[in-house]
């Protein structure tokens, strides 16, 4: 080969190298921001804190540098690697890597479901489902009070042993006596979301139990016929129209739910001496504003014992983890995983096994 083309051959791939780590130091950037816009209230930046949702997109950008770079510059392979670890407890939230199973060491078994799309006719599921779980608190959001205040509600409460309180669809269900004056937690909501939050009575010490349904994105039937629509046909009109009407009510949706954990946690750190878990459907994922907040003061247990990205909710091509359970100190969690056993809503359940500290 005459030195001109070796020296234009040279030339090229290295404009192909400084091409690929220009597209490589982009993904780490937004990989990057998408992480930290979990510190930024969406109240104030209500757009900038959807980056979270595209966290799993640009790490798996940034990881397909890794074969890329070991083809053309296997020394250039530490760029997507580190990028990668310098967000490894993001990661770690997104996707845990926890052992095996451990439920047998636990002292409390705790659920959270919602069963917003759940019929009338499904209650008989739901207490299967109990049957088989044998939790001792449940957290149900989005349900009809008639599913345990009517008379037959009430009878199935009582062979099991549980005891009931809730209002405006959360509510909790426990084998431990719940204190018949709940705490209330005030805040703005466009729908009929809510906090629910009441003591159970455990031996010396009281539970405080707080069942959350934060505020829903409210998407639509033509608003999720769009996502599909991008989904499969990603061509320019879809992404624009479609991404843009998506964008516009995730991020008004976000804006509300950024005070509604606020007011949550002001309540929670009241408390911090007392055992505390937080359960329920936030609408929110892992890297969020929202679990940000609550891991301040308390540990997400999926993080702490669950294992892979575990879906809670997979309808309508959306696949996410929006159903969380938070414990304070004075537990460990054991063994936490989505229970996709019952399907009579659009969420799966999450179960957590939780032991006490000391015990």
């Amino acid at each position: 080969m005459a030195k001109s083309e070796k020296k234009r051959s040279f030339a090229l791939t290295d404009i192909l190298v400084g091409v690929l780590l220009g597209g490589n130091v982009i993904t780490l950037l937004l990989l990057w921001a998408s992480a930290g816009s979990t510190y930024l209230s969406p109240e104030q930046f209500p757009r900038f804190s959807l980056l979270g949702l595209c966290f799993p997109i640009f790490l798996c950008a940034d990881l397909l540098f890794v074969p890329v770079w070991l083809l053309f510059k296997a020394r250039l392979v530490w760029v997507p690697l580190l990028g990668a670890v310098l967000v490894g407890g993001s990661v770690l939230s997104y996707c845990p890597l926890n052992g095996g199973e451990k439920e047998q060491d636990s002292t409390l078994c705790v659920v959270s479901y919602n069963v917003g799309s759940a019929k009338w006719e499904d209650r008989g599921q739901l207490w299967s489902y109990i049957d088989s779980v044998q939790p001792d608190i449940i957290c149900v959001q989005e349900v009809n009070e008639g599913w345990f205040s009517s008379a037959d509600g009430e009878a199935e409460l009582h062979k099991r042993g549980l005891h009931w309180l809730g209002k405006k669809g959360t509510h909790v269900l426990s084998r431990l006596p719940l204190c018949s004056t709940p705490i209330s937690v005030s805040y703005e909501t466009r729908g009929v979301n809510n906090t629910f939050i009441c003591w159970a009575l455990d031996g010396k010490d009281s539970i405080l139990v707080a069942c959350n349904h934060l505020e829903s994105n409210a998407l639509t039937g033509a608003d999720k016929s769009d996502y599909q629509n991008i989904i499969r046909h990603p061509d320019g009109d879809n992404v624009r129209q479609g991404g843009r009407n998506l964008v516009r009510k995730l991020a008004s949706a976000a804006e509300v739910r950024g005070p509604q954990v606020d007011a949550l946690c002001e309540e929670i750190e009241q408390h911090l001496d007392h055992p505390i878990l937080v359960c329920g459907d936030m609408n929110d994922t892992p890297i969020s504003y929202t679990c940000q907040r609550l891991s301040q003061h308390l540990t997400s247990c999926y993080r702490e014992s669950g294992r892979g990205p575990g879906f809670s909710f997979n309808q309508d091509h959306f696949f996410v983890r929006i159903d969380h359970i938070f414990r304070s100190d004075h537990w460990t969690s054991t063994h936490t995983y989505i229970d996709r056993r019952i399907s009579i809503s659009d969420h799966y359940p999450i179960v957590t096994h939780l032991r006490r500290r000391g015990l």
